[in-house]
């Protein structure tokens, strides 16, 4: 191991150290976090596996790294922010637990997914390039990406809702439109916060966002009409 490489190591090993013994270990019971880890890894291992058999999906490492991690903060979140009576270090915390666990995380996806890192890294920058740059400057990716989930899932809801208390059954092009536009509410507080309020964004937002979605709102939207 040359010079460079070590000195990083104990760098990082400082990091830990410092972010664990700084806040978590005064907070939180560090001979259980295993426990915790490892139930919200298989939680999440088997939501996204359920997704990708059921939907024709696809979960890059960023998502499901970024996930497990959030599933993991939720835990421990009345402890960390008192009872939420207290704001508390959410990035020093989060980036500590992303790296303690970042190899554990890594191998389940790999093993589970079957995914190639680097490409999948690869994947998440080529899909980036496909936005408009105002989306990319505003929303990390891995938060757009949780965004749509979230949406496509609560549209896919109401439609199986619909369908189930008789009602009509909307069009794919409806679908569209319904997700999109939740997907626009869940991030419109990032766009429009930093952008003039005389600017005509929203059509061009919406239309980017509604082409770059189109094939898997189409799947999803497919597979529950053969479910219903």
């Amino acid at each position: 191991m040359n010079s460079n490489i070590l000195q990083e190591h104990i760098r990082k090993v400082l990091r830990e150290k410092l972010n664990e013994s700084t806040y978590l270990r005064r907070r939180v019971d560090m001979s259980t976090i295993d426990k915790k880890f490892l139930t919200n890894l298989n939680i999440v291992t088997d939501l996204f596996s359920k997704n990708i058999r059921k939907h024709n999906g696809y979960c890059s490492f960023n998502v499901f790294r970024t996930t497990v991690i959030s599933y993991l903060m939720d835990d421990y979140h009345d402890v960390l922010s008192n009872g939420g009576s207290k704001d508390f270090p959410y990035d020093e915390v989060y980036e500590f637990l992303s790296n303690h666990f970042h190899d554990k995380i890594k191998d389940r996806y790999v093993e589970v997914f079957g995914g190639d890192i680097q490409e999948s890294i690869r994947k998440v920058l080529r899909e980036e390039n496909n936005l408009l740059p105002m989306i990319r400057r505003r929303v990390p990716h891995d938060d757009l990406e949780r965004e749509f989930i979230e949406s496509l899932d609560k549209s896919s809801g109401m439609l199986v809702r619909v369908s189930q208390n008789g009602g009509f059954i909307r069009t794919q092009e409806s679908f569209e439109h319904i997700t999109i536009s939740m997907m626009m509410d869940g991030i419109h507080h990032e766009l429009h916060s930093t952008t003039p309020e005389n600017s005509d964004w929203y059509d061009d937002v919406f239309n980017n966002l509604r082409d770059h979605y189109k094939h898997r709102i189409n799947v999803r939207y497919n597979n529950l009409l053969l479910d219903l």
